[in-house]
């Protein structure tokens, strides 16, 4: 897994380094949820149903 986008895009919402490497991988989605809701951002893509997630799976699985 690549690091750099996880660092740019922690920078860009003002944290530091160490900060970006204390939160999980769960965390900081949650932090960057939290910045673009706080922002007035909206996702581009909607979530997968139930059936799409689960053909994705069986698909790939």
């Amino acid at each position: 897994m690549r690091f750099g986008p996880f660092y740019r895009t922690g920078i860009a919402m003002g944290l530091g380094p160490r900060e970006i490497d204390d939160l999980s991988l769960w965390e900081f989605g949650q932090v960057v949820d939290g910045w673009m809701t706080a922002n007035g951002i909206e996702p581009k893509a909607k979530p997968l149903s139930d059936d799409e997630h689960d053909a994705l799976v069986a698909k790939y699985s």
